[in-house]
């Protein structure tokens, strides 16, 4: 199992819209509203590498998203 965070920046007046679409995502564990340079820290989950470069490519192409940053978890 692959484990990333992923912090998105929302266009302006897109934030609720942003939130109630990534909610819905398949492989998003949870959504977490944040205030400072990022607007939403999303955590995702997925069988594979190739299967998270999926889940965050349809993350990055949702109406609004306007930046992201993914931190894939290393086990340490």
């Amino acid at each position: 199992m692959v484990t990333a965070t992923v912090l998105v920046c929302c266009q302006a007046g897109e934030y609720s819209n942003v939130l109630k679409a990534l909610e819905k995502r398949r492989g998003v564990e949870k959504v977490i509203t944040v205030l400072g340079r990022w607007d939403l820290v999303v955590r995702v989950e997925a069988r594979s590498l190739e299967a998270l470069g999926k889940i965050t490519l349809t993350l990055a192409r949702t109406m609004g998203v306007r930046a992201m940053e993914t931190l894939i978890e290393f086990p340490g």
